[in-house]
């Protein structure tokens, strides 16, 4: 994920070709061993400079540079495709999601505070580094608005899916494991203190 992150920065900064592959590769890797990675393009809009930027962006993608586009999309698809391969191949039938008894059945009541300050997995328990999560959105948002609405979103929607999944701990690991994949978004706004 943080080289996902990082291919994504670079692929904004310069649009050439080889970062938007590498964003899109990665992000396919990154869907099969969690699906709930997908969250991280709720974060891609704000990292643009601004709206107008954005949109852009994203018409010339679908306007003047299909071919980048098809490309892009077929290196995603390239891991999605070899996960669902091989469930073919194990179970006979073509599935993405091995949790197919499993899922986010808390979603109406999920276990926010637990999962944030909970002792038995709690993310600032845990990793109490993150911590500074909390001042460093008070600095971004004094620093830059367009920043800290979309690292605010992206973090409470991430703890919001997260914690609504049946087994909310993530199991016998030390830690909330989960979120580990999006240490590197989070210390962003850490980065601003």
């Amino acid at each position: 994920v943080s080289w996902m992150f990082y291919s994504l920065l670079l692929w904004i900064d310069g649009n050439r070709l080889k970062h938007l592959l590498f964003f899109t590769g990665l992000f396919g890797l990154s869907m099969i061993i969690r699906p709930t990675n997908g969250m991280f393009l709720l974060l891609v809009p704000f990292l643009f400079p601004d709206t107008k930027t954005f949109w852009e962006r994203l018409k010339q993608l679908f306007l003047s540079k299909t071919i980048q586009l098809i490309a892009s999309l077929a290196v995603f698809l390239i891991p999605i495709s070899i996960q669902v391969y091989s469930s073919y191949q194990q179970f006979g039938k073509v599935q993405f999601n091995g949790y197919s008894n499993e899922g986010f059945s808390n979603i109406t009541n999920p276990y926010f505070w637990s999962t944030l300050f909970g002792f038995r997995k709690g993310i600032f328990i845990y990793a109490p580094f993150l911590l500074l999560i909390i001042p460093g959105f008070i600095v971004l948002f004094f620093k830059n608005r367009r920043l800290f609405y979309g690292f605010f979103l992206f973090f409470v929607v991430a703890v919001y899916i997260l914690s609504s999944w049946w087994f909310w701990s993530y199991g016998g690991s030390l830690g909330y494991r989960s979120i580990v994949d999006f240490y590197s978004v989070l210390a962003v706004p850490i980065a601003f203190l």
